[in-house]
């Protein structure tokens, strides 16, 4: 009868070998992963901006083709470019529209451009797309600008119908 009292304090005890980790296995664990994070994080920041930097050249230059190709192909054409979205509607009625990533946006001679009407040459004109667009530049030198990276171009071009890079 007095060894009942025993079993039940035995039954209770823990074994000192239980498994675990200590105080500093974790501390050491967690300084690996932070080192890794470190090496890590750098990368992938960049890989994600440079990913933004495509996108927002091969947007451009699709903007850019499909402006002037509905302006061939409509009687003329108007591009806006409000914020990140682009809009191109052909005086045909025919639309193409596009985003860029955030902090991109289309560059003409340099600065960002809000609105450009073509006419059906190619050319640009004012006052022949609804709603008029008051820009008319002699020159039309398209580039992308991204983040604080420094434009790049996208076309060539001459007094008329832009020749692609």
């Amino acid at each position: 009868m007095g060894g009942e009292g025993v079993d039940k304090v035995k039954a209770f005890s823990r074994p000192c070998s239980e498994g675990g980790f200590t105080l500093l296995q974790l501390i050491v664990a967690i300084a690996i992963v932070a080192i890794l994070a470190a090496i890590a994080i750098p990368n992938w920041t960049e890989e994600v901006q440079q990913s933004g930097y495509q996108t927002t050249l091969e947007e451009g230059q699709s903007a850019v083709r499909m402006l002037n190709l509905m302006a061939l192909q409509g009687q003329g054409a108007i591009l806006t470019q409000t914020g990140t979205a682009i809009t191109i509607s052909a005086n045909s009625g025919a639309q193409w529209s596009g985003h860029f990533p955030q902090n991109g946006q289309l560059l003409l001679n340099g600065t960002a451009l809000t609105c450009l009407s073509l006419n059906g040459m190619g050319i640009p004109a004012a006052n022949i797309t609804h709603p008029h667009c008051t820009q008319s530049p002699s020159l039309m030198q398209w580039s992308v600008g991204y983040a604080n990276k420094t434009p790049i171009a996208i076309t060539s071009s001459t007094n008329s119908v832009n020749v692609y890079d």
